[in-house]
């Protein structure tokens, strides 16, 4: 099975404290223009930037990572979700499936993709999530993040 990425709708990204406790993170800026539902990292420059092929979440002990709750241009706040449950509003072949564990993707910076039928290249990390809480929703859980596939 091919990588693929959900698609979200930007506009209606919301945390659910149904699913979780929604923990956000406010207190760094973009470090490029970042929309709401991308993937992202605070990198060593103190900054969020979108996890791309060539990072992994989770690389390295104590990175912090999540889930864009609003978008920001460069240099501006962006609010981060860092736990909890994220409606990512997706839709058509893009649902959530309950139950399926949830990665970085290695498509496109800031994707969410699903562990199903994951192709991992060598050497590529592995970055979980979460899990799908409903067709909709994924519950944000670090599970094992910075694994180099062999």
């Amino acid at each position: 099975m091919a990588d693929t990425n959900l698609v979200v709708s930007v506009a209606n990204v919301l945390p659910q404290s149904t699913y979780g406790r929604p923990i956000y993170n406010n207190k760094n800026r973009a470090g490029s223009t970042i929309t709401a539902g991308t993937l992202v990292y605070l990198n060593a420059s103190t900054v969020w930037a979108a996890t791309t092929t060539a990072t992994a979440i989770g690389v390295g002990s104590g990175t912090i990572w999540g889930i864009a709750a609003n978008g920001a241009s460069s240099g501006q706040y962006l609010i981060v979700q860092t736990s909890g449950g994220i409606k990512l509003n997706t839709s058509g072949s893009s649902l959530i499936a309950v139950g399926e564990y949830y990665r970085a993707s290695q498509l496109s910076a800031g994707g969410i993709a699903s562990m199903s039928g994951f192709p991992v290249q060598t050497g590529a990390y592995t970055g979980i999530v979460g899990y799908g809480a409903a067709t909709d929703i994924i519950t944000m859980a670090e599970v094992s993040n910075g694994v180099a596939h062999a």
